[in-house]
């Protein structure tokens, strides 16, 4: 909400200037369903349930529970790891598009106080300035990064050794190597 809100401020100020502050809808939805939202959504989630993916399954690891699943006949990759990847790989598309959603109307917020864009003129020009390519683009990159911080944290989870000295390594580990993955692919361009 409040970078939508920022960024059509900075955005409108600089815009206004040429007399084409009109090109603020446009600019903050397709940066955030193109990009933003999923860089931001995928970095709050590697940070909050990366880190908790991975020291789960650390401290089951560590206590050996992982061991005793797999005395069960349990293969601990579809008892364990399945669900989180299966959770993130849904989850990661709706947070980002909430994000967006969010950015969007923060971004018709600040049009109408700031900038004097009607409502309906805002969502006209987004309409206009999206392209379907945007929002697959941004809706792929989300399953995309879901599944890289799910498998990126269920590893460094399932591989601890050392006890909770080592789960607390393998946490930080995994939460610094999924944010740096996100952020990798976004910034190719």
């Amino acid at each position: 909400f409040f970078l939508g809100l920022t960024m059509a401020l900075l955005t409108g100020y600089q815009l206004q200037r040429f007399g084409t502050e009109r090109l603020v809808p446009g600019l903050v939805a397709i940066a955030f369903t193109r990009e933003l939202g999923p860089l931001i959504t995928g970095i709050m989630l590697a940070a909050r349930i990366g880190a908790a993916f991975t020291a789960e399954l650390g401290t089951m690891q560590v206590s050996e529970e992982v061991e005793a699943i797999e005395a069960m006949g349990i293969g601990p990759l579809r008892f364990l790891v399945a669900p989180r990847m299966l959770a993130l790989f849904f989850l990661m598309p709706c947070l980002s598009t909430v994000a967006n959603l969010a950015a969007i109307f923060a971004s018709c917020l600040i049009s109408r106080a700031y900038f004097s864009i009607a409502f309906v003129y805002f969502f006209d020009l987004v309409r206009d300035a999206l392209l379907i390519r945007d929002i697959i683009t941004g809706v792929l990159k989300s399953f995309l990064f879901g599944l890289l911080i799910g498998g990126i944290a269920c590893y460094r989870g399932l591989s601890v050794k050392g006890g909770a000295a080592g789960v607390g390594t393998a946490t930080t580990s995994s939460v610094v190597t999924a944010i740096a993955t996100v952020i990798s692919p976004s910034s190719a361009r």
